[in-house]
């Protein structure tokens, strides 16, 4: 994560029930967990394929894989392709057990229970708020995490370079490669790509919570428009590793990990998810 001059004051979108209210909010972001939490401060991502000349993946023969399945995600994308997904890993050296969720606690609980059931990764099958949560639940010893991109925005793998489409990200995994990345917080909760509250936070609680099935930005610019006639600006105090950054009143701020946001809407162009700080 590096300091962006584009990204505070900017527009986040993750976690999404971070712009639930308009009242004072105290928001810190560090590099490392609080001393009450035991999530990482980094993660090890597995990517689809490998790159040429990057040392940082390294191939992996054969895995077994906990599929997290979000049928909410998306409208109840990630059960339309659920057929595709097991056609398409067919021929794969790798073992995918697909669990259904049935709520989000359900999610998380799945995702926490994989460092017990001697999987090697727990691959989120839905958007980026499926992979906001199942990353909540990474631990130093724990088990390496992947997506399977098919919610709206699926802005996470597109920060990290991932192919663009979800067959194309499926065949990659049959060669897989490793990828470190960071895992800042907020208020000591981790997050991976943008973190925000405000104006933005609400478009994305909205984007999530409605059926609405169109990829990329249509949805989010269909939820700003639902947004902006009844929004009031947010006081905050914002710090960074304990250094008071903003206060006042906003409409938005945000803390880019990642480069984009809002089914990718470029908002910290300077942004590197995995540069270490």
């Amino acid at each position: 994560m590096r300091a962006d001059k584009h990204a505070i004051p900017g527009v986040g979108s993750y976690p999404p029930d971070a712009g639930r209210d308009t009242t004072t909010r105290f928001l810190k972001v560090t590099g490392k967990p609080g001393p009450a939490s035991s999530v990482t401060d980094g993660i090890s991502i597995l990517f689809p394929l490998r790159r040429a000349g990057d040392t940082e993946r390294t191939y992996i023969a054969a895995m077994r894989h906990k599929v997290l399945i979000n049928p909410r995600a998306a409208g109840g994308r990630p059960l339309e392709l659920l057929p595709k997904m097991r056609e398409w890993t067919a021929d794969h050296p790798h073992t995918y057990d697909y669990v259904i969720t049935e709520s989000r606690n359900h999610l998380i609980e799945e995702a926490s229970a994989a460092r017990n059931e001697a999987y090697d990764s727990v691959l989120a099958m839905g958007g980026d708020g499926t992979m906001h949560d199942v990353v909540s639940t990474a631990r130093l010893d724990g088990p390496l995490y992947g997506m399977l991109p098919c919610g709206r925005g699926n802005d996470f793998p597109r920060n990290l370079g991932f192919p663009g489409s979800l067959r194309r990200a499926v065949q990659g995994m049959r060669n897989p490669g490793i990828e470190t990345i960071d895992l800042p917080t907020i208020n000591g909760k981790p997050f991976l790509s943008i973190a925000g509250v405000g104006f933005d936070s609400l478009i994305a609680r909205k984007v999530r919570d409605s059926k609405c099935r169109f990829g990329g930005t249509l949805c989010y610019v269909i939820a700003l428009f639902q947004v902006l006639t009844t929004f009031k600006p947010v006081e905050l105090t914002f710090f960074i590793d304990g250094d008071t950054m903003l206060n006042g009143r906003y409409m938005l701020v945000v803390a880019a990990n990642g480069k984009a946001y809002g089914g990718g809407m470029t908002i910290a162009p300077h942004a590197d998810i995995g540069d270490g700080y």
